[in-house]
């Protein structure tokens, strides 16, 4: 990985950027960490399980964030977005 950066919020291994596929929204920088021996525990559990990316976000975060995760394996079997999500009556999700 890169060697850590300053950013406002601390440090970050990986910025993106996320483009929105609607022209009338801005892209967006993201700024990623990554957890000591991510990606070690990604191929592992990957021999054995389906993995399932999940987030609340929007499906064009999700989309960032796994092209980053996976610019030399392939993890994810499933990706799950807020686009796939029943809100709750509160309008949560």
């Amino acid at each position: 990985m890169n060697d850590p950066s300053k950013f406002p919020g601390g440090e970050y291994d990986v910025k993106c950027l996320m483009d929105f596929d609607d022209p009338g929204q801005q892209s967006k920088d993201i700024y990623l960490s990554f957890r000591p021996y991510l990606f070690e525990m990604l191929s592992a559990l990957k021999k054995n399980f389906e993995l399932i990316l999940f987030t609340a976000g929007y499906d064009v975060y999700a989309k960032t964030i796994m092209k980053v995760l996976e610019l030399n394996d392939t993890y994810f079997d499933y990706v799950i977005t807020r686009d796939n999500c029943t809100p709750h009556p509160n309008g949560k999700f």
